[in-house]
């Protein structure tokens, strides 16, 4: 919303978000939907005027941003989970999953959340495991699989190192 409200385009935005302009259409879709507002003047508009509001987005801004990382967070999920990705663009998507996980609130919603897309990951690696096993040990097959449940392994430990931080914070609010 911010980007719309400095006037860039969905290609601009797209760009400064590494997402393709067409992602970006996708979204601003649901957050006019969300919003309901008609187009992007509106949209500027409307985030323009929340910063007015004691000074911090009203609650149906702050669920919209929250709706956008959370399919942030599927979306780069998803592309980690191609096989055809080079180490460079792994590497580059792992670190945009990382941040856009930084920016899920820390509540027992964004936990669960968490928590459901860590138990897709382990049954993924799960799976990936039981591949890799039922190739001969020494064969490119083998080898292929041993590769793709690395970078799998690699999610999933994300994924958890995430969900104890958010546990751990969750907790010391409760003390």
């Amino acid at each position: 919303m911010r980007l719309v409200s400095e006037g860039l385009s969905n290609k601009e935005i797209g760009r400064r978000l590494k997402i393709t302009d067409g992602t970006i259409k996708v979204h601003l879709h649901h957050i006019f939907e969300k919003l309901q507002v008609g187009n992007r003047t509106s949209l500027a508009a409307l985030y323009l005027d929340s910063g007015k509001t004691l000074g911090r987005a009203p609650a149906s801004l702050i669920a919209t941003d929250g709706f956008i990382t959370r399919a942030n967070i599927d979306r780069f999920l998803g592309l980690l989970s191609r096989g055809e990705l080079t180490p460079h663009d792994r590497g580059n998507i792992t670190k945009l999953l990382i941040v856009e996980e930084d920016k899920l609130g820390r509540d027992l919603e964004s936990l669960q959340f968490a928590e459901d897309r860590t138990a897709t990951s382990k049954e993924r690696v799960n799976h990936f495991r039981k591949l890799r096993d039922s190739f001969v040990e020494g064969s490119s097959q083998r080898a292929l699989a041993d590769g793709v449940l690395t970078n799998f392994e690699a999610i999933q430990n994300i994924m958890e190192r995430f969900c104890r931080q958010m546990r751990e914070t969750i907790n010391s609010r409760s003390i």
